[in-house]
């Protein structure tokens, strides 16, 4: 139960976080803006995946950071 309402505060601070900024800013919401974020978090969420795989298996893989950090010179 208390991690339910963990979960629900996390969505809860996104959602507002989302209404604050298109309020602020009317091309916060806009497609070309979505594409961009999108596209800036890919290497991050392709390196996440590979990370949970590899501690799932019971290993530990330190090499993560230096591959995130040599991705963007590509």
């Amino acid at each position: 139960l208390l991690r339910k309402k963990s979960y629900a505060r996390c969505l809860i601070f996104v959602l507002l976080l989302v209404a604050v900024f298109s309020i602020l800013s009317p091309h916060f919401l806009s497609t070309n803006n979505i594409d961009n974020i999108f596209a800036a978090s890919a290497v991050v969420g392709l390196l996440a995946i590979g990370a949970t795989f590899v501690i799932a298996c019971g290993e530990i893989d330190l090499s993560i950071a230096s591959v995130m950090a040599l991705s963007g010179t590509v």
